[in-house]
């Protein structure tokens, strides 16, 4: 995910900056928001572009929504074992969908999945 470096750190870590659409998101090295609050459909749009994925559509959002309900209810992303469940698709379907666990959770707006 294409990130530009911010010149202001907060407490020693550098933070990052991802611009989707007219708006500026605060994301860490890998891409993901610092803060999930930050996250709106305008994020999700802008992230997957950012990866390469095109388009948008409501298997996409389904999927999403999963991860966030999950996030919202347990304080942690799902492990990498559990993202598809929680997600309801495959793991091939996820990887068609989003190239990838970690980006799953990108787009979702939640921290990286704990291995």
């Amino acid at each position: 995910m294409p990130v530009v470096q911010v010149t202001a750190s907060l407490m020693g870590v550098k933070q990052y900056g991802l611009r989707c659409g007219s708006k500026q998101y605060c994301v860490d090295e890998l891409g993901f928001l610092v803060n999930h609050h930050d996250w709106d459909d305008n994020w999700i749009i802008g992230a997957l572009k950012a990866e390469g994925i095109p388009e948008y559509t409501g298997e996409h959002r389904e999927v999403v929504d999963n991860l966030r309900l999950y996030y919202a209810e347990n304080g942690s992303a799902p492990t990498k074992r559990k993202i598809c469940y929680v997600a309801g698709v495959s793991l091939r379907r996820m990887f068609e969908l989003f190239l990838g666990l970690g980006i799953a959770c990108r787009v979702a707006g939640i921290p990286r999945p704990a291995k």
